[in-house]
């Protein structure tokens, strides 16, 4: 049960970094919340703009969540819900 749960969650990871995109707004590893502006050309590296004037670099991999997707996968299940209601 714990293998398989790991290799979800992994799944899950995988799928999260390959959908990311310039302008999501995301959380780090270290807590830091930032909006992506631009994805490396070898896809390792992602910069965020964490301030104005403020840009950081790091790996793909130090990226938690991407607050952009859950924000519109919450709003569909919203409108979605709103209108079984009806």
């Amino acid at each position: 049960w714990l293998f398989r749960q790991s290799r979800r969650d992994k799944q899950e990871k995988q799928k999260l970094l390959d959908n990311l995109q310039k302008n999501d707004k995301v959380l780090t590893i270290g807590g830091i919340y930032g909006t992506v502006v631009a994805l490396g050309e070898q896809g390792d590296d992602v910069t965020l703009k964490i301030d104005d004037d403020v840009k950081i670099r790091i790996t793909r991999s130090s990226i938690l969540r991407n607050i952009s997707r859950e924000e519109a996968a919450r709003a569909g299940a919203a409108e979605s819900a709103a209108k079984d209601s009806k």
